[in-house]
């Protein structure tokens, strides 16, 4: 018997003691020389190896998940019945773990979210599972991508409109998940000009918040103003060009102007031309 056997032999009775792990029936008689001999599950001769993946093992055993190498399944060497393996994914040896996180699995498999264990580790980043109870369902408290439920993780879930990662009111994501829209309460930087001081007053905030009208009429044409000539020269005047909105003159004003028939009275159409009866 070569020492690589007697190594081998030793290791497995040591495990055996230790995890009541039984040997094959004649493993003793393993000597690695390419023959199928009874007891053993397979014999490839010098190919024999506890490293090269798929190889018949120095015991004449067949790989099994737990042997430390990651087996694909696939061999060409006779075995002594139809036994199979692989493929395997990961493979530990004694680290593999359905307990432990981030382990190997004892079946050959990665860690996933709803095996029940909480992976924190790279490439996982759970911070919940509670397997077959994770939900997204509005009160979970588990979702289905291990995340738990909250505003702000950026994941959208059950009840959110949006959810950008932030709890900023500035965005287009308000920290309560809602869209930001005008009437709300939350500017939007660099979008809306003002806000509403309540969703019945608009205050000095223009209908689309796209203007604060309580600097129109300063004479500088600000973000949301068409146009500002000053206080005085602003005004609803008939073919004034601009408005005390500080926008311009324009059909749909309310001002019947120079070249309309009317603007905005019962009957006129959008074109500021009386609506004809057929």
């Amino acid at each position: 018997m070569n020492s690589k056997c007697i190594r081998s032999l030793l290791v497995l009775a040591f495990l055996g003691a230790l995890f009541q792990v039984s040997l094959p029936a004649h493993a003793e008689d393993c000597i690695g020389e390419g023959i199928l001999d009874p007891g053993e599950q397979c014999d490839n001769g010098s190919m024999n190896s506890d490293s090269v993946p798929d190889a018949c093992r120095t015991d004449c055993r067949v790989p099994w998940c737990g042997d430390g190498v990651i087996d694909t399944g696939v061999h060409s060497y006779p075995t002594s019945s139809a036994l199979t393996w692989g493929p395997e994914v990961c493979d530990d040896a004694h680290l593999n773990s359905d307990f432990l996180p981030n382990a190997c699995r004892d079946d050959c498999t990665l860690p996933f979210c709803g095996d029940g264990i909480i992976d924190d580790g790279i490439g996982y980043g759970e911070q919940c599972d509670e397997g077959a109870a994770n939900s997204d369902a509005l009160g979970a408290t588990c979702s289905t991508r291990c995340i738990i439920p909250f505003c702000g993780n950026g994941v959208l879930e059950v009840g959110e409109m949006c959810d950008d990662g932030n709890t900023s009111d500035a965005d287009g994501c308000t920290s309560q998940c809602r869209y930001n829209v005008c009437g709300d309460g939350y500017v939007w930087a660099s979008i809306e000009m003002c806000e509403y001081e309540s969703p019945w007053d608009r205050g000095t905030c223009r209908y689309d918040c796209g203007q604060n009208v309580s600097i129109c009429g300063n004479g500088t044409v600000d973000l949301g103003e068409s146009c500002d000539a000053g206080e005085e020269r602003n005004n609803d005047e008939v073919d004034n060009p601009c408005r005390s909105d500080c926008q311009p003159q324009r059909c749909g004003d309310g001002i019947v102007d120079a070249g309309e028939a009317c603007d905005r009275q019962q009957g006129c159409a959008p074109d500021c031309n009386w609506i004809t009866p057929r």
